[in-house]
């Protein structure tokens, strides 16, 4: 069984994947399907074993949502798609739901608005303590822990780009707010509101 608190890194095999997801979110909801009922051949690439893996994935980032997300991913307009599929992946893995809210949060609160190596390596030093998953990577996997950490950040619209990793608080679309306020209110650390902030109503 899997243990919720363990980090997983499992998103190397594939980064963001805005269209894929929205594609299976649209495919539940136009033919009444559940999760169980979608297979690998749904997604637009598909090719064999290697997308059974990914496919994996992409179904543990659906399972995050609740029934009103999952609607407004299938029907909802770019960019709540595009911060909806970000509210997904950041839940299901929590190596990167903590480096959002511990590391950019806190670098935002005090107008830093600059990522670099230092802050990857110490928040990883740092939680290596609580999570030997972290200690038993090999350092190549650990490097495509990373590079995909900056992809993925880089697709969300968090930072500018993977060279110049300059944090871009978003706007979140009011709609996807008041979604995650009636799920989880905490999860709107993942796009970089304060504490005081989730408390305004």
């Amino acid at each position: 069984m899997e243990n919720p608190s363990a980090y997983k890194f499992s998103f190397t095999a594939l980064s963001l994947k805005i269209r894929e997801t929205i594609q299976l979110a649209q495919k539940i909801k136009e033919h009444q399907l559940s999760l169980n009922d979608l297979s690998p051949k749904d997604m637009s690439d598909s090719r064999g074993a290697t997308s059974k893996r990914k496919f994996q994935e992409m179904i543990r980032r659906l399972q995050q949502f609740s029934v009103e997300e999952l609607d407004l991913l299938a029907d909802g307009n770019p960019e709540q798609q595009k911060q909806l599929c970000l509210l997904g992946f950041a839940r299901y893995y929590r190596f990167f739901y903590d480096f959002v809210t511990e590391v950019m949060l806190e670098k935002t609160m005090v107008f830093d608005y600059e990522l670099t190596d230092r802050d990857i390596n110490s928040f990883i030093s740092r939680k290596s303590i609580d999570h030997i998953e972290l200690e038993s990577l090999a350092e190549s996997t650990r490097k495509k822990v990373v590079q995909v950490l900056w992809k993925v950040l880089e697709q969300s619209g968090l930072i500018n780009s993977v060279d110049g990793r300059r944090i871009i608080p978003p706007f979140l679309d009011d709609r996807v707010e008041r979604l995650i306020r009636k799920s989880n209110p905490n999860d709107l650390k993942i796009f970089l509101f304060t504490e005081d902030k989730i408390k305004l109503t």
